[in-house]
């Protein structure tokens, strides 16, 4: 993202000030720290096996849940994640996130009981987010093709 930010940095992917470079910086960190451990490992215990036993399904889930909320906050805060404008921080927590409500819906996770169903509802400050992310200029270029297959 440096690099693209450097060749074209209309719009800025890290800010145009210290402070927006520090908040961004801030939400990337937050959204590593929380949700990142727990993200992959449910993810990839539903595309790759093997499955979770009850009780770590059960902590990843929390954990999971929390970062939503955290994340739910930052949402319902501003028109990105980090303030006014897309930024680094919406192209790091996106991808993860659309990932993880992919593979929510598989009937691997059905067990896992993730409390993932009606997100918009429960989460409609990332929801509406998401739409944004997925109505910006590009966004059709960068979707994995093989994940309108299934």
């Amino acid at each position: 993202m440096v690099y693209l930010d450097r060749k074209h940095p209309n719009p800025p992917l890290f800010g145009r000030t210290a402070e927006e470079a520090g908040r961004i910086f801030e939400r990337i960190s937050e959204f590593i720290s929380d949700f990142w451990s727990p993200g992959q490992r449910l993810i990839r215990s539903i595309f790759f096996g093997p499955p979770l036993a009850a009780d770590e399904a059960k902590e990843v889930r929390e954990k999971i849940h929390l970062s939503l909320a955290r994340l739910e906050e930052c949402a319902e805060s501003g028109v990105w994640m980090a303030g006014p404008d897309l930024t680094a921080a919406d192209i790091v927590a996106y991808p993860s996130l659309k990932l993880l409500l992919r593979a929510s819906r598989r009937p691997e996770a059905v067990p896992l009981a993730l409390g993932l169903d009606g997100f918009e509802t429960r989460f409609p400050g990332i929801a509406t987010w998401m739409q944004r992310v997925e109505q910006h200029p590009g966004y059709e270029k960068t979707y994995p093709p093989h994940w309108r297959q299934t």
